[in-house]
């Protein structure tokens, strides 16, 4: 008969002292605290971040609006290149010996004839669009949306409505409605070829 095999029985599990009870609660207070300096360090550091996005934000913005104005500019009489430049060989190559690689002279363009002072605006300014504005996309869309696409409107808005007008246009605070009156400040400022009478 074969010999039945001898359990081993389990080793005691030794009990925990007062002493033990004391390190654990106070290893455990330790990974609390750094646990907590961590969250403290990651709440700093999305305050940082989101300030950082509101700086780029607002800088984008402005580099924007200053591209928007410099696509405009092109439409404006540039001096620069009103001037013919003189029939000739090339500046610099073996037919312009005299030059000696210096540009040729610039000749002005005769002046034109001056417009009779009776001839009408070029359009009326009321009609024209809001996309004349150096303005974000996004408030013109809203200005657009809620019927004051063109620059009559607009104006009609800000007269009767004064400094509240931006109350009439759903999605558009005070603001992006100061930035929408600066931008039309500066429209007549550089276009006064248009004829704006309040």
């Amino acid at each position: 008969m074969p010999a039945t095999a001898t359990r081993k029985k389990p080793p005691k599990q030794r009990k925990q002292t007062k002493g033990d009870l004391l390190a654990e609660a106070a290893d455990l207070l330790k990974r609390i605290e750094k646990a907590e300096d961590r969250c403290e360090e990651s709440a700093r550091r999305m305050v940082e971040l989101k300030e950082d996005y509101k700086l780029a934000k607002e800088s984008h913005a402005n580099n924007v609006t200053e591209l928007r104005k410099l696509a405009r500019a092109r439409k404006e009489k540039l001096p620069l290149f009103d001037q013919a430049v003189a029939p000739g060989p090339i500046p610099g190559t073996q037919g312009d010996p005299a030059t000696n690689g210096q540009a040729a002279t610039a000749v002005p363009k005769p002046p034109a004839e001056a417009a009779p002072s009776d001839s009408p605006a070029p359009t009326d300014w009321r009609e024209l669009p809001i996309d004349m504005l150096a303005i974000q996309p996004k408030t013109a869309n809203k200005l657009r949306a809620a019927a004051y696409g063109t620059l009559g409107r607009l104006a009609d808005l800000m007269k009767d409505q004064e400094s509240w007008w931006f109350k009439s246009v759903p999605g558009v605070g005070e603001e992006s409605a100061s930035k929408v009156s600066d931008a039309l400040a500066d429209f007549w400022k550089h276009h006064p070829e248009y004829t704006h009478a309040d």
